[in-house]
């Protein structure tokens, strides 16, 4: 069983990311945006299963039988953030944005030690509603990263997101696919 591959109109994005990586040349914030159903979080959690992979397959996807992919899979790998809008406990109702205290939260287990000596996936979904406190928070972690992290903000309204985000990431547009598609 091997891991779950992007969908067929990613696929050119996909190979582009993974001849990147096979080079050393993957940056460390990529920017997923484009119009709302065409498959930036499907494609941020095949990004996420392959970089915490510890055997990948030649078109760069999980195995999905090593200890990374079992932990991933379960949604238990200690190297896998995935900061989204959380609900109210009292109403039930989604909260209008990221909070300043999840991205600060996020910052701290980024600055520890990766499990297992692996990269750490942070994948901020939706990124156009954290808070302007929280970013601020958040931006020495993106202006510096530690080693080993990978950022994956995305987004349908790249617009919204802060400047100061936006201009440090390597942007991916992915479009609607055809019909024939």
């Amino acid at each position: 069983m091997s891991g779950e591959p992007v969908l067929p109109w990613q696929q050119e994005l996909w190979s582009g990311l993974v001849d990147a990586r096979a080079k050393g040349r993957l940056t460390h914030a990529l920017l997923l945006a484009g119009p709302l159903g065409v498959g930036k979080r499907h494609f941020a959690r095949v990004l996420a299963a392959s970089l915490l992979c510890e055997s990948v397959d030649a078109q760069g996807y999980a195995c999905g039988r090593c200890r990374g992919c079992v932990q991933f899979a379960s949604g238990t790998h200690p190297n896998l953030h995935w900061v989204q809008v959380l609900q109210d406990e009292k109403t039930g109702k989604d909260k209008r944005d990221i909070s300043i205290d999840q991205l600060r939260e996020l910052s701290a287990r980024l600055a520890l030690s990766s499990h297992y000596g692996g990269a750490k996936v942070a994948v901020i979904d939706p990124a156009d509603v954290m808070n302007v406190a929280g970013v601020n928070a958040l931006l020495k972690t993106i202006e510096e990263p530690p080693p080993h992290v990978l950022f994956v903000f995305c987004t349908t309204e790249t617009h919204m997101m802060p400047a100061t985000v936006r201009d440090r990431c390597q942007r991916i547009v992915m479009k609607s696919p055809g019909p024939e598609t």
